[in-house]
């Protein structure tokens, strides 16, 4: 079934852009609808699996929330600048 559904895409060539009522009406957005469909319902009717984490904390330090063993990256707690304008010495590298 996967195989003959990448066939079927792999043989739909665009030739207009999405969101033209050209491509609207097209057999490309009916694969693509239809498949997108089939995965959402595969998705959806497997089993869900719980992951359970420790404590997050959402302070500046981090671009995303993150766990609190990260802070013993930091130089010193109180650096609050995001991680890519932190400065580094040369020589942790």
């Amino acid at each position: 079934m996967k195989n003959e559904d990448d066939a079927r895409l792999a043989n739909l060539v665009t030739s207009y852009g999405v969101g033209t009522r050209s491509y609207n009406r097209s057999a490309e957005k009916r694969e693509l609808e239809r498949q997108r469909k089939a995965t959402t319902e595969k998705y959806l009717n497997q089993p869900r699996v719980e992951v359970i984490v420790g404590p997050m904390c959402t302070c500046r330090s981090f671009e995303l929330p993150h766990e609190l063993k990260r802070h013993k990256e930091l130089s010193s707690e109180h650096d609050w600048s995001l991680e890519k304008n932190r400065w580094k010495p040369v020589w942790s590298y």
